[in-house]
C-alpha cells in the first residue's frame, strides 16, 4: 500500500473516530448536568423554605382558570418548526399578562433557572428537569412546561403541558416518546408531592392545531391533565405527537 493511500486511511479512521467519539462525549455531558439538576432539586426539596408557597400556586391556578390562557396565536410558536424563534418572546409576553405579585416570583423562578419539577417516564426509561418556559436553552436537554399552563401540582383543573425535544442530534430527550400508549403512566415530581399520570388519549397533529394545547372548556373543579408535546418523530415537519394524561395518584412527600 502506498504512503498516501495509508495516510488517507489513517485520515478516515480518525475522522469516522471523532464523529463517534464527540456526540458521545457531548451527550455524557448533558446527561450529567440533567442528573446534577435533578439531585440538586431534591436537595433543595428536602429544605421547606425552597418549596414555592402553596398559595403562589393556588393563585396561579386561579389565575389560568378565570380564562388567563395562552391564546391560539402564541401557542402556534411552541408547535412551529422553528420554535426558538418566539420562544423567549412568548414567556416575556406570557410574564407581562401575569399579576403583579405573581409576576415578580415567576421572573425569579425564570432569572435563577430554577427547577419546578422531575418528569419520570418508566417505559422510555428517562427522567428530565421540568423548568418553567420552552426556551431553547431549557429544551437543549429539559422539558419545559409551557407559559401560561398549569403547573404540576395536582390541582383540581390543571391543564399542565410539558415540551420536550424528539430527540436530537447529541441527546435523545423523548426519543422514544411514541412508544407510549394509552394506559401508560408516568410520574411527576414536585417539591413536596410525587403525582402519578395515566396516558388516555394520544393524537397526531399539525401545527395549526393548537386547540389541543388548552382545556377544550375551563373547569376549575376537573381532574388534573398533563399534555406532553413533541415532534411526531425525530424527523417529522410540521406534525406533533400530543399525548393526553389525568391525574391517578398523588402523595404527599
Amino acid at each position: 500500500m502506498s504512503k498516501k493511500k495509508k495516510i488517507a486511511l489513517s485520515f478516515l479512521l480518525v475522522a469516522g473516530l471523532v464523529l463517534i467519539i464527540v456526540p458521545l462525549l457531548f451527550r455524557l455531558q448533558l446527561d450529567s448536568a440533567n442528573r446534577a439538576h435533578i439531585n440538586q432539586f431534591r436537595e433543595a426539596a428536602k429544605v421547606e423554605e425552597q418549596h414555592l408557597e402553596k398559595d403562589f400556586v393556588s393563585a396561579y391556578q386561579e389565575h389560568l382558570t378565570d380564562g388567563n390562557l395562552l391564546m391560539s396565536d402564541k401557542l402556534s410558536r411552541l408547535l412551529d418548526d422553528n420554535p426558538e424563534d418566539g420562544a423567549a418572546i412568548e414567556l416575556e409576553e406570557a410574564l407581562d399578562e401575569l399579576p403583579d405579585a405573581l409576576r415578580e416570583q415567576f421572573r425569579e423562578i425564570i432569572v435563577n433557572q430554577k427547577v419546578i419539577a422531575t418528569i419520570n417516564i418508566p417505559k422510555i426509561k428517562q427522567e428530565h428537569a421540568v423548568y418553567y418556559g420552552t426556551t431553547t436553552n431549557i429544551l437543549a436537554n429539559a422539558v419545559g412546561i409551557v407559559a401560561n399552563t398549569s403547573l404540576p401540582y395536582g390541582l383540581p383543573g390543571e391543564y399542565c403541558v410539558l415540551a420536550g425535544h424528539r430527540g436530537g442530534k447529541f441527546s435523545p430527550i423523548w426519543r422514544d416518546i411514541g412508544a407510549l400508549e394509552n394506559g401508560d403512566t408516568f410520574t411527576i415530581t414536585n417539591d413536596s408531592q410525587r403525582l402519578q399520570y395515566q396516558v388516555y388519549d394520544i393524537k397526531i397533529v399539525t401545527v395549526d392545531q393548537t386547540q389541543y394545547l388548552q382545556p377544550a372548556e375551563r373547569d376549575d373543579q376537573a381532574t388534573a391533565k398533563v399534555v406532553l408535546v413533541s415532534c411526531d418523530s425525530s424527523i417529522s415537519e410540521g406534525r406533533r405527537i400530543l399525548l393526553f394524561a389525568r391525574l391517578i395518584e398523588k402523595q404527599e412527600l
